[in-house]
C-alpha cells in the first residue's frame, strides 16, 4: 500500500494511451537519485521492489518499467501502486488501462511487482504520471 499522503482523492478514472512496446513512455525522463530509489539493484520476476521519494516528490500510482535495448529504452510494462489494502500490479505495455488519477506525495516506499513475463536484463523504473518524471536503475535477474 503506498504510505503517503494522498493528495487527491478518486477525482476521475482516466485512461491513459499506452504507447506501442519499443519505444520509451516518456523521451525526456531523468534519473535522479535524490528524488527516486528502489530498494534494491536486482529484481527477480514476480518480486515486489519498494519505489522511495527522499524530497517526498509528488507523483501518481502509475510507473513504468522500460528495459535498456541498443543504447535506449524500451516501455515494457505499467506497474500500478496499491491503494489502501491492495495489492500492486502491472499490465503490458500494449495492454489496455484505465488508470484512477490519484496523486501522492511523502517518501513512501510504494511496493511495486516485477512482471512475472519480464525477461532478464537491464531496466529503468520511471514515474508514470508526475509533472516530471524521474527514473532509477534495476536488474532483473532470472528467477529462482
Amino acid at each position: 500500500m503506498i504510505r503517503s499522503a494522498v493528495a487527491v482523492l478518486l477525482l476521475v478514472v482516466g485512461c491513459t494511451s499506452l504507447l506501442p512496446a519499443g519505444t520509451p513512455h516518456d523521451a525526456t525522463a531523468i534519473f535522479r537519485p535524490a528524488s527516486m530509489v528502489i530498494d534494491r539493484e536486482t529484481a527477480a520476476p514476480g518480486e515486489i521492489v519498494e519505489v522511495s521519494f527522499p524530497d517526498g516528490m509528488a507523483r501518481g500510482i502509475m510507473f513504468v518499467l522500460e528495459e535498456e535495448t541498443g543504447g535506449s529504452w524500451t516501455y515494457r510494462y505499467v506497474l500500478l501502486a496499491p491503494l489502501g489494502d491492495g495489492e500492486p500490479s502491472w499490465v503490458p505495455a500494449d495492454g489496455d488501462l484505465a488508470v484512477p488519477d490519484i496523486g501522492a506525495t511523502g517518501v513512501g516506499p510504494d511496493p511495486l511487482l516485477i512482471p512475472e513475463q519480464a525477461m532478464p536484463g537491464s531496466y529503468r523504473i520511471c514515474t508514470g504520471n508526475a509533472a516530471e518524471n524521474v527514473c532509477a536503475r534495476i536488474e532483473i535477474v532470472a528467477g529462482a
